[in-house]
Protein backbone atom coordinates (compact mmCIF):
# COMPACT_ATOMS: atom_id res chain seq x y z
CA UNK A 1 0.00 0.00 0.00
CA UNK A 2 2.83 2.39 0.81
CA UNK A 3 4.55 1.70 -2.52
CA UNK A 4 1.31 2.29 -4.40
CA UNK A 5 0.67 5.51 -2.49
CA UNK A 6 4.23 6.63 -3.17
CA UNK A 7 3.72 6.02 -6.86
CA UNK A 8 0.52 8.08 -6.79
CA UNK A 9 2.31 10.93 -5.03
CA UNK A 10 5.12 10.92 -7.59
CA UNK A 11 2.60 10.93 -10.43
CA UNK A 12 0.90 13.93 -8.83
CA UNK A 13 4.23 15.77 -8.64
CA UNK A 14 4.70 15.39 -4.88
CA UNK A 15 8.31 14.18 -5.02
CA UNK A 16 9.08 14.47 -1.27
CA UNK A 17 5.81 12.75 -0.37
CA UNK A 18 6.39 9.97 -2.88
CA UNK A 19 9.96 9.40 -1.73
CA UNK A 20 8.80 9.27 1.88
CA UNK A 21 6.17 6.65 1.08
CA UNK A 22 8.71 4.51 -0.78
CA UNK A 23 11.07 4.80 2.17
CA UNK A 24 8.29 3.65 4.49
CA UNK A 25 7.43 0.76 2.17
CA UNK A 26 11.00 -0.49 2.37
CA UNK A 27 11.44 0.09 6.10
CA UNK A 28 8.08 -1.47 7.00
CA UNK A 29 8.45 -4.49 4.72
CA UNK A 30 8.20 -7.59 6.90
CA UNK A 31 11.42 -9.57 7.25
CA UNK A 32 9.51 -12.74 6.36
CA UNK A 33 7.87 -11.31 3.23
CA UNK A 34 7.21 -13.65 0.33
CA UNK A 35 9.43 -13.68 -2.73
CA UNK A 36 6.41 -12.51 -4.70
CA UNK A 37 5.93 -9.42 -2.52
CA UNK A 38 9.63 -8.72 -2.78
CA UNK A 39 9.92 -9.11 -6.55
CA UNK A 40 6.60 -7.54 -7.54
CA UNK A 41 6.60 -4.59 -5.14
CA UNK A 42 9.78 -3.90 -3.17
CA UNK A 43 12.30 -4.65 -5.94
CA UNK A 44 10.40 -2.43 -8.38
CA UNK A 45 10.77 0.68 -6.26
CA UNK A 46 14.25 1.59 -7.58
CA UNK A 47 13.20 1.41 -11.24
CA UNK A 48 10.02 3.34 -10.50
CA UNK A 49 12.13 6.11 -8.99
CA UNK A 50 14.67 5.98 -11.82
CA UNK A 51 11.99 6.27 -14.51
CA UNK A 52 10.56 9.30 -12.72
CA UNK A 53 13.89 11.10 -12.86
CA UNK A 54 14.97 10.31 -9.30
CA UNK A 55 18.31 8.67 -10.11
CA UNK A 56 20.02 9.31 -6.78
CA UNK A 57 16.99 8.12 -4.83
CA UNK A 58 16.72 5.05 -7.08
CA UNK A 59 20.34 4.02 -6.37
CA UNK A 60 19.81 4.50 -2.64
CA UNK A 61 16.60 2.47 -2.83
CA UNK A 62 18.39 -0.30 -4.73
CA UNK A 63 20.96 -0.53 -1.93
CA UNK A 64 18.20 -0.77 0.65
CA UNK A 65 16.35 -3.38 -1.40
CA UNK A 66 19.56 -5.39 -1.79
CA UNK A 67 19.91 -5.47 1.99
CA UNK A 68 16.38 -6.88 2.21
CA UNK A 69 17.25 -9.60 -0.32
CA UNK A 70 19.39 -11.41 2.26
CA UNK A 71 21.33 -13.46 -0.31
CA UNK A 72 18.11 -15.04 -1.60
CA UNK A 73 18.86 -15.77 -5.30
CA UNK A 74 15.38 -14.85 -6.54
CA UNK A 75 15.55 -11.54 -4.72
CA UNK A 76 19.14 -10.79 -5.72
CA UNK A 77 18.19 -11.36 -9.35
CA UNK A 78 15.34 -8.88 -9.01
CA UNK A 79 17.78 -6.21 -7.82
CA UNK A 80 20.28 -7.22 -10.51
CA UNK A 81 17.58 -6.56 -13.13
CA UNK A 82 17.40 -2.96 -11.95
CA UNK A 83 21.12 -2.46 -12.46
CA UNK A 84 20.98 -4.19 -15.84
CA UNK A 85 18.06 -1.94 -16.81
CA UNK A 86 20.00 1.23 -16.05
CA UNK A 87 23.20 -0.33 -17.46
CA UNK A 88 25.20 0.04 -14.27
CA UNK A 89 27.66 -2.67 -15.27
CA UNK A 90 29.69 -2.61 -12.08
CA UNK A 91 26.73 -3.18 -9.77
CA UNK A 92 24.96 -5.60 -12.11
CA UNK A 93 28.11 -7.69 -12.41
CA UNK A 94 28.71 -7.62 -8.64
CA UNK A 95 25.20 -8.80 -7.81
CA UNK A 96 25.06 -11.36 -10.60
CA UNK A 97 28.38 -12.83 -9.45
CA UNK A 98 27.09 -12.95 -5.87
CA UNK A 99 23.96 -14.74 -7.06
CA UNK A 100 25.96 -17.28 -9.09
CA UNK A 101 28.18 -17.92 -6.05
CA UNK A 102 25.12 -18.55 -3.86
CA UNK A 103 23.11 -20.47 -6.46
CA UNK A 104 25.37 -21.90 -9.18
CA UNK A 105 22.57 -24.20 -10.34
CA UNK A 106 20.17 -21.33 -11.16
CA UNK A 107 20.11 -20.71 -14.91
CA UNK A 108 18.72 -17.19 -14.61
CA UNK A 109 21.68 -16.22 -12.40
CA UNK A 110 24.07 -17.19 -15.19
CA UNK A 111 21.88 -15.38 -17.69
CA UNK A 112 22.05 -12.20 -15.58
CA UNK A 113 25.82 -12.52 -15.29
CA UNK A 114 25.99 -13.03 -19.05
CA UNK A 115 23.93 -9.89 -19.58
CA UNK A 116 26.19 -7.86 -17.27
CA UNK A 117 29.25 -9.08 -19.10
CA UNK A 118 27.55 -8.45 -22.45
CA UNK A 119 26.87 -4.82 -21.53
CA UNK A 120 30.50 -4.51 -20.41
CA UNK A 121 31.55 -5.89 -23.82
CA UNK A 122 33.24 -8.89 -22.23
CA UNK A 123 31.74 -10.92 -25.03
CA UNK A 124 33.56 -14.23 -24.55
CA UNK A 125 32.66 -14.22 -20.85
CA UNK A 126 29.07 -13.30 -21.72
CA UNK A 127 28.87 -16.15 -24.23
CA UNK A 128 30.16 -18.61 -21.61
CA UNK A 129 27.56 -17.48 -19.06
CA UNK A 130 24.70 -17.63 -21.57
CA UNK A 131 25.87 -21.12 -22.56
CA UNK A 132 25.88 -22.17 -18.90
CA UNK A 133 22.34 -20.80 -18.50
CA UNK A 134 21.16 -22.76 -21.55
CA UNK A 135 22.87 -25.91 -20.28
CA UNK A 136 21.11 -25.56 -16.93
CA UNK A 137 17.76 -24.75 -18.53
CA UNK A 138 17.47 -25.55 -22.25
CA UNK A 139 14.00 -23.95 -22.32
CA UNK A 140 15.35 -20.51 -21.34
CA UNK A 141 14.68 -18.87 -24.70
CA UNK A 142 15.97 -15.42 -23.79
CA UNK A 143 19.38 -16.82 -22.82
CA UNK A 144 19.40 -18.95 -25.95
CA UNK A 145 18.65 -15.88 -28.11
CA UNK A 146 21.43 -13.89 -26.44
CA UNK A 147 23.82 -16.77 -26.96
CA UNK A 148 22.79 -17.05 -30.61
CA UNK A 149 23.28 -13.31 -31.12
CA UNK A 150 26.80 -13.48 -29.69
CA UNK A 151 27.65 -16.51 -31.80
CA UNK A 152 26.37 -14.74 -34.93
CA UNK A 153 28.38 -11.62 -34.05
CA UNK A 154 31.54 -13.70 -33.68
CA UNK A 155 31.09 -15.33 -37.10
CA UNK A 156 29.76 -18.62 -35.73
CA UNK A 157 26.76 -18.48 -38.03
CA UNK A 158 25.99 -22.19 -38.12
CA UNK A 159 25.98 -22.47 -34.32
CA UNK A 160 23.80 -19.37 -34.12
CA UNK A 161 21.38 -20.75 -36.70
CA UNK A 162 20.90 -23.95 -34.70
CA UNK A 163 20.03 -21.90 -31.61
CA UNK A 164 17.68 -19.59 -33.52
CA UNK A 165 15.86 -22.61 -34.95
CA UNK A 166 15.50 -24.14 -31.47
CA UNK A 167 13.95 -20.92 -30.20
CA UNK A 168 11.65 -20.72 -33.20
CA UNK A 169 10.57 -24.35 -32.72
CA UNK A 170 9.82 -23.69 -29.07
Amino acid sequence: ARASFGDQKLQAGDIPGGLAQFQLAMSEAPSDMSDRLFTEVIARIPMNLFLRGQREASIEAARRVEALAKLNPTRLLAVTQFYLGIEDVKEANRLAELTVQNAPEVASAHQALGAARHIALRLEDAEAEYAKAVTLNPKLSSAKLSLADLKRASAKSEEALVLYREVLAA
